[in-house]
């Protein structure tokens, strides 16, 4: 299961979601990117890529929240995340993907996913 932390909006040891920017990634590690996936997203692959075995997913941090979130290993869901998640929650996985991560949103939900994808 994974871990979840807030974010506070003072921008404490992650910083705010308005500090994550192309220029200023204060929510990520060094060598680790971050990838926003829009509401109404089925099956959405952090990196744009097809996704792979070993692609690494740190966080998934709540953009905007309505809807549920469903966290998923190729077909196998991993977690789902309720609809009263509040925005700026980051949800911690720090594993690697057995298939391929993917990411299901609702229609007014949006998150960003901070790891390394293929």
């Amino acid at each position: 299961m994974p871990n979840i932390h807030g974010i506070d909006s003072g921008g404490g040891k992650y910083g705010t979601l308005a500090d994550v920017t192309p220029t200023n990634q204060l929510l990520v590690a060094e060598e680790n990117a971050y990838e926003l996936i829009a509401a109404s997203v089925t099956a959405g692959v952090p990196g744009g890529g097809s996704g792979a075995v070993g692609d690494f997913l740190e966080a998934v941090i709540v953009k905007a929240s309505s809807g549920t979130l469903t966290v998923l290993d190729g077909a196998t869901v991993i977690v789902v995340i309720p609809s009263s998640t509040v925005v700026g929650t980051r949800i911690e996985f720090n594993t690697l993907a057995k298939v391929a991560w993917k990411i299901t949103t609702a229609a007014s939900t949006e998150v960003i996913c901070v790891g390394r994808f293929s």
